[in-house]
C-alpha cells in the first residue's frame, strides 16, 4: 500500500509546500483546516509533536520534551476554556438581571440598584477581555517560535516582511492560516488522512518525518 511503501514523509527545503492563505487545498471539511481555524494553539501542539519540539516551540532537548509537548498545549487550552466559559456564563447572567430589573424596578433605589449591576457586568467584561489577551499573546508567541523553528530547519526564506518581523507579524495577525500553513508543510495529506484533536494530527501509522 502507499502507506506501508513510503518510509518517511518528505518534506519541502527551502520553501513552503505551498502558499499562506491555500487553506482550502484539501477541501473546507479536511480536518486540518478545523484545527487550524478553531484552535490555532492546538494546531501548532501537533506541528510540535510532528517536529520533536518542546512545548515553547524549541528543539526538544530529550525525547520527553517532545513527548510532553502536546500534552501541554492542549493543558493550556483547556485552561483557557475552563475560565472563559464560567466567566461568559456569569456575564450573560449578570446581563439577564439588568434587563429584568429594568423592566420591573420603579421603587427609589432601583437607580442605584442598576449602576451596582453595571459595574458588575463591566468588572465581568474586563476579566473577559483580559483573560482572552492573555491567551491570545501566549498563542501567538507558541506560534511565532514553532513557524521560526519551522523555517530555520527547511531552510525556507523569509518574504518581504524579513527575517525578524515575518514570523511574528503573519502568527499573530493570520494565526489561522499561519497554523494551516505549518500543519500543511510537515506533512503528505494526499497520502496520510487528517485528524482533528490526535497528538500529530495525521495516524500514529505513518512515517517519521524528515
Amino acid at each position: 500500500s502507499q502507506l506501508a511503501a513510503a518510509a518517511t514523509i518528505r518534506i519541502p527545503v527551502g520553501n513552503w509546500r505551498d502558499g499562506l492563505f491555500d487553506w482550502w487545498k484539501h477541501g473546507v471539511c479536511h480536518p486540518h483546516c478545523w484545527t487550524a481555524c478553531c484552535c490555532s494553539t492546538l494546531a501548532a501542539g501537533q506541528v510540535m509533536s510532528r517536529l520533536g519540539l518542546d512545548w515553547t516551540g524549541k528543539p526538544a532537548r530529550t525525547p520527553g520534551q517532545a513527548a510532553v509537548a502536546f500534552t501541554i498545549i492542549m493543558g493550556i487550552v483547556l485552561t483557557y476554556y475552563a475560565v472563559r466559559i464560567p466567566l461568559g456564563i456569569t456575564f450573560n447572567i449578570v446581563a439577564n438581571d439588568d434587563d429584568e430589573e429594568e423592566d420591573s424596578s420603579s421603587n427609589e433605589g432601583s437607580d442605584k440598584d442598576d449602576d451596582d449591576d453595571d459595574e458588575d457586568g463591566d468588572f465581568v467584561s474586563l476579566l473577559i477581555l483580559i483573560w482572552f489577551s492573555l491567551f491570545w499573546v501566549v498563542m501567538c508567541i507558541l506560534l511565532t517560535r514553532v513557524r521560526k523553528t519551522v523555517r530555520e530547519r527547511y531552510g525556507i526564506p523569509a518574504n518581504k516582511l524579513g527575517e525578524v518581523w515575518e514570523d511574528p507579524i503573519v502568527s499573530c495577525c493570520c494565526c489561522c492560516f499561519s497554523a494551516g500553513q505549518m500543519l500543511r508543510h510537515t506533512t503528505e495529506y494526499d497520502t496520510y488522512p487528517a485528524t482533528c484533536c490526535t497528538r500529530t494530527g495525521i495516524p500514529p501509522t505513518a512515517p517519521s518525518i524528515v
